[in-house]
Order: C-alpha cells, then sequence, then structure tokens
C-alpha cells in the first residue's frame, strides 16, 4: 500500500508525460528529494515481468530511460563531489543491464563482452561478484560456462 498526501503532489507535480518509461521512479525521486519516507521490510507488491510486457520487449529503451531519470536526479543531488560518483555507478549500471540484455537474446556476443566490461570496470562494488559472472559468461559462451561451473562445483564438492 502506497500513501502520499495530496500536497505532495501539488509540490512536486504529477507523473511527467514527457517520460515514456519510468514515470513512477522518477515521480518517486522528486517525492523522497522533499518528504521523509518509510521504507517497510518486506514486498508490498509484485511486479512481474513477461515477454509480452513492453519492460521486457523494449529493455533497450527502458534502461535508457532510467539512465536519463538518473541523471537529472543526480545533477540535482548534493553534494556536489557525489555526483561524478553517481554518474558512474549510473552508467555501470546501464552497461551490466545491457549486457544482460544481451547475453539473454543469446546474440552479440562482442556486444556482451563490451558492456561486461565497461560495468565492472566503471563501478565493481555495485553487483560485482554478479558483473563479474557476465563477464566470464559472456567470454565462455553459455555451454562453456555451464560446464565450468558444473566442474567447479563438483571439485569443490569433492574436496568436502
Amino acid at each position: 500500500m502506497i500513501t502520499v498526501r495530496r500536497g505532495a503532489f501539488e509540490t512536486v507535480g504529477l507523473f511527467d508525460s514527457g517520460i515514456r518509461w519510468g514515470q513512477d521512479w522518477d515521480m518517486w525521486i522528486r517525492i523522497v528529494s522533499i518528504y521523509e519516507v518509510a521504507i517497510l521490510p518486506f514486498p508490498v507488491i509484485v511486479y512481474r515481468i513477461h515477454p509480452t510486457n513492453h519492460s521486457y520487449t523494449k529493455r533497450r529503451q527502458v534502461m535508457e530511460s532510467y539512465l536519463n531519470i538518473s541523471r537529472r536526479a543526480i545533477r540535482a543531488s548534493r553534494p556536489l563531489w557525489l555526483r561524478p560518483l553517481l554518474l558512474i555507478r549510473a552508467w555501470s549500471r546501464f552497461a551490466h543491464e545491457m549486457a544482460l540484455d544481451a547475453k539473454e537474446n543469446e546474440k552479440f556476443r562482442l556486444r556482451q563482452i563490451g558492456y561486461s566490461l565497461i560495468a565492472l570496470i566503471l563501478y565493481p562494488w555495485d553487483k560485482g561478484r554478479d558483473k563479474i559472472n557476465t563477464l566470464i559468461h559472456s567470454i565462455l559462451g553459455a555451454e562453456t560456462y555451464k560446464n565450468t561451473k558444473r566442474l567447479f562445483r563438483s571439485l569443490f564438492r569433492a574436496r568436502g
């Protein structure tokens, strides 16, 4: 359940109709930049992603929109010295999502490797293990990655 006072919308505005994807995210960023919010320790909504919804089929456009929303919020953030770090982190996140998209489509292996490498180099501290796995998967390919992972698991089990 989400409850927001009407006055909050009067202050920050409603959805930005110029944003195709992530309008709600942009609005929440504007709300939390002014108002105090509470974070619940449990999920209150479930978001389904399936092969026919736009968030899945238009993943690149969605991620570009999220990156633009992030950049706009970062430009407004304080302190100023933190902005470059936040921008690098946002670009790293975008690159990682693009690598995952290429991996799911099993196409564009060089693009997958490039995005994976960029994501890891730019900001390895956020989801670093996932980024390393994505890069290794990109380099080895799906089948070799799966077989290598299976081999390492059996070796570690044998050691006991």
